[in-house]
């Protein structure tokens, strides 16, 4: 009560507005750091499964029993590769979107780019090119330039450069076609 009555009343509402501004801004900041650390806790995990269950190279081998043709498509897969292929092309999707949306957050806002694996023709003169960033486009850029093993490693290395910042570009040689991605 002391408290109370050594404040003047025209002070006292200045003092709870100044007050609640201030709380408020502590509490958008409080969940600005939780939401980062969120999204760096789901990196790390992204990171772990790379490392283990979700690796290109031990897809890439796994891959090699359930063929049934010997073609580098998609179409060539039985049953169960094209089930290994679908789970890793949505792991992957979901593992850029994370990647992208750390890469492109800013002090206070999440900016939310989204990932476009670009494919360009070398030789074409039109600066023109396809895009995929979903698991359904990556099986049909599979299946249209007969590159899944390529394409499946290109996925496996494109999260760290993404991190890097460095450009990732591939070559197709039997499409005369140039792999590469960027952040919209």
């Amino acid at each position: 009560m002391p408290l109370i009555e050594s404040i003047d009343e025209r002070y006292l509402i200045p003092l709870l507005v100044a007050g609640g501004i201030i709380l408020l801004i502590s509490l958008f900041v409080l969940y600005h750091g939780i939401r980062v650390m969120h999204l760096k806790l789901t990196l790390d995990r992204f990171k772990r499964q790379r490392r283990k269950r979700q690796n290109g190279d031990r897809l890439l081998l796994l891959l090699e029993k359930y063929r049934k043709e010997q073609k580098n498509t998609y179409k060539g897969l039985k049953k169960k590769g094209r089930k290994l292929v679908n789970r890793y092309f949505t792991y992957k999707a979901r593992e850029l979107h994370y990647i992208t949306l750390y890469k492109t957050r800013s002090r206070f806002t999440f900016k939310g780019g989204e990932p476009v694996i670009q494919v360009s023709q070398i030789e074409s003169s039109l600066d023109r090119g396809d895009t995929y960033t979903n698991p359904r486009q990556f099986v049909k850029l599979t299946n249209r330039y007969e590159c899944l093993e390529e394409f499946i490693l290109y996925l496996h290395e494109m999260p760290d450069k993404i991190m890097s910042g460095q450009p990732f570009e591939y070559f197709l040689s039997g499409h005369d076609v140039l792999l590469s991605y960027k952040i919209r």
